[in-house]
């Protein structure tokens, strides 16, 4: 095999280079680069961690701050929240409006010494069992230079975002990830530590448990039926360490579906629904063409589906993971965290393919495209040349999807 056909090294170097050439930008920028790069607002960072702790301060985290996160996801902030000192959570207000307002003070989670070093503990602990469960999967293939790969991952765009907005995600990553690598495994304890995986990762994030199909497209018809158990018990056990109880479940459903609505810029976002505000924008702003938007969400949810029954046909586990997180990613609109998501399939296709085939170069190079730390910088409000780059990607792999099935659809057509 040629090494300059080995996707494992083409994966590690272009990581490399481009973090290099990142680093590089933001030194000889004086660092202004850096919130050009992540999130534009320098006083909002770790907000998703920081925030989602005071949210869950007086135990009613839906009706009084109309948080985003599963239950599970509150339980794990609530444990947070008692790791931080009576002396500063006393003195929060239950109010939204008001939590906002203190960032900067000195009641801010993020200028005392017990959250950031909590927050730190964090990372590293997602980041080593994200490093863990890869690096062991890529050893086990016997595939050289697998730990330079599993350090890659750990420094992947869509992680390294999580890590500034410090989301959840950090942790519903490793339990998808050993999810995906390990529900097929010969042990019956460590398959059944992959359906608890599944749901844990489901509880923290909703979306992961489309990588449930897997069960069904494999006929692992008990697997499936339990992992929907525990997936059910991880949504409603946490619901009563809250005052909210069980009716808080109505409340998080309905914030949830609310979420999109309420979006301030349409065109940032890796939903469908996304992509189809920003096809409105240049039809707007280009031709003077105006088309009503009320059908997006419908036909973001059409796609979604379109992909997960695609997902279940085509034939390669990687290409089916790949399939299941694009939806993951398009069926809502999310911030650039869930790109961590294409480390999964990514990884898959480095344990599966020894080097890059005609066929294969359009799915690896679209999942680089979205994993690799690119230097490219946003212009708040001005220009997103990251997520323009993203939707494009993400329009090629569902052209790829359709082609595949096309093809698989010919080939069954002509044995029959």
């Amino acid at each position: 095999m040629k090494k300059g056909n080995n996707p494992i090294i083409i994966f590690c170097l272009a990581n490399t280079v481009f973090l290099i050439s990142l680093f590089a930008k933001i030194l000889f920028s004086h660092g202004d680069l850096i919130n050009c790069f992540f999130f534009h607002d320098t006083k909002d960072c770790t907000m998703d961690f920081m925030h989602s702790i005071e949210y869950v301060n007086g135990k009613s985290p839906y009706n009084y701050f109309n948080t985003l996160y599963p239950p599970l996801a509150n339980l794990f902030f609530y444990i947070m929240l008692r790791c931080i000192p009576l002396s500063l959570s006393s003195q929060w207000p239950i109010d939204f409006q008001e939590s906002i307002a203190m960032r900067g003070s000195y009641l801010d989670l993020r200028v005392a010494q017990a959250p950031l070093l909590i927050y730190i503990f964090f990372v590293i602990t997602a980041l080593f069992f994200i490093f863990v469960i890869s690096d062991k999967f890529l050893e086990k293939q016997g595939i050289y230079w697998h730990r330079w790969a599993s350090i890659s991952l750990i420094m992947s765009y869509g992680i390294l975002i999580a890590i500034e907005r410090g989301n959840i995600v950090l942790l519903a990553l490793p339990f998808s990830l050993y999810f995906c690598l390990n529900y097929k495994s010969e042990s019956k304890i460590i398959r059944e530590i992959a359906l608890l995986s599944l749901a844990v990762s489901a509880g923290l994030k909703l979306y992961p448990a489309l990588l449930g199909i897997l069960l069904i497209r494999n006929r692992k018809w008990k697997e499936a039926i339990r992992a929907v158990v525990y997936g059910i018990l991880s949504v409603i056990l946490p619901c009563f360490a809250f005052k909210e109880g069980v009716l808080g479940l109505k409340k998080w459903i309905e914030i949830v579906f609310s979420f999109e609505l309420n979006s301030a810029n349409r065109i940032v976002g890796n939903g469908f629904s996304n992509i189809l505000y920003r096809f409105q924008s240049y039809l707007s702003t280009f031709f003077n063409i105006n088309i009503s938007d009320h059908w997006f969400r419908y036909v973001s949810y059409f796609i979604v589906l379109i992909l997960i029954v695609m997902a279940f046909f085509i034939k390669k586990e990687w290409e089916c993971v790949l399939l299941l997180v694009l939806a993951m990613c398009l069926y809502q609109s999310q911030a650039d965290y869930i790109l961590s998501f294409f480390a999964i399939p990514l990884t898959l296709f480095l344990g599966a393919e020894k080097r890059i085939t005609f066929g294969t170069c359009i799915p690896y190079f679209c999942m680089l495209l979205l994993v690799l730390p690119l230097p490219l910088f946003n212009t708040n409000q001005i220009s997103y040349p990251r997520t323009n780059l993203d939707h494009l990607v993400m329009l090629v792999i569902i052209a790829w999807g359709v082609a595949k099935m096309r093809k698989l659809f010919k080939e069954k057509t002509e044995i029959a």
